[in-house]
């Protein structure tokens, strides 16, 4: 049976004991594999929408264990208050040895405070993707509407992926330009520099991308400037830990499935139940 409406029609049963009884059912099963784990020491942390309830939005701040890959717990806001009442009562934070976040200071700020022993690691992906709203702000300011939409999404890909023809498309395109085509080669010596191998390597092409920069006159390439220096210790961790949070990326679209087939959630305690049991016991 597809849905607990089905099964509901099917034994002649009431909807809220149908579902009582299967989150009273997910609620069981979840306190038992949680009380088999501890805090893996690998971690990724990220956050997804939930709802907006009175104009305020919520969300959800999603745990996963990065080196089995598994999804480990999800709570209510991203807040330390909100994430220390609801998790603190799991076991073995001292376990965690490398926490994998995106660019957000509050999970930077939380990850120090209750992971003792860890160190942060900014997601690749999330560091690639710094440029992305001004790439596509500066398209827009050049034309006013969605016309070149697709030839500005194209510069958002990594050149080295294009085919001859296409770069030369968009090199055509950039000519005339500047701005934009400062921005795409900005974008392009982040791949760059992701394409590097070694931590030294690394640490000396992080020093030379960001004197280039400080001789930029673009004001988004001076955020970006500043950005990078003050996460420069865990953009460069990624060298040494090779960790990303992709895998966590993945949970969150799971995540984000679960809220689409019940049409939203109004339950946080329902919702988690609903989440974790998809994506661990694959019943989705």
């Amino acid at each position: 049976m597809t849905d607990l409406a089905t099964v509901s029609r099917f034994y002649n049963v009431s909807h809220g004991f149908t579902y009582q009884a299967y989150y009273e059912q997910v609620g069981i099963k979840l306190r038992e594999h949680k009380s088999r784990n501890h805090w893996p020491e690998v971690l990724g942390i990220d956050e997804h929408f939930f709802r907006r309830k009175n104009r305020i939005t919520e969300f959800c701040t999603v745990f996963t264990d990065l080196k089995k890959r598994k999804m480990f717990e999800m709570a209510h806001g991203k807040d330390f208050k909100s994430l220390t009442e609801q998790i603190s009562e799991l076991k073995g934070r001292e376990h965690v040895k490398v926490v994998v976040i995106d660019m957000s200071s509050t999970y930077k700020s939380f990850a120090k405070k209750f992971f003792p022993n860890t160190v942060i690691v900014a997601d690749k992906f999330h560091v690639l993707r710094l440029l992305t709203p001004s790439i596509m702000k500066a398209g827009k300011d050049i034309h006013g509407h969605r016309q070149e939409l697709s030839t500005r999404r194209k510069l958002l890909c990594n050149r080295t992926n294009l085919d001859y023809f296409l770069r030369v498309e968009i090199d055509r395109y950039l000519k005339n330009h500047p701005k934009l085509n400062e921005l795409y080669r900005w974008k392009e010596k982040l791949f760059e520099f992701y394409r590097i191998k070694g931590f030294s390597r690394a640490y000396r092409a992080f020093e030379k991308l960001t004197y280039e920069m400080s001789h930029s006159n673009l004001e988004e390439v001076q955020r970006l400037l500043r950005t990078l220096k003050r996460w420069k210790h865990e953009v460069l961790r990624y060298f040494e830990k090779g960790y990303t949070n992709a895998f966590t990326e993945r949970m969150n679209g799971t995540a984000k499935l679960v809220q689409r087939r019940a049409f939203g959630y109004k339950s946080f305690k329902n919702y988690r139940l609903r989440t974790l049991s998809a994506c661990l016991f694959k019943t989705f």
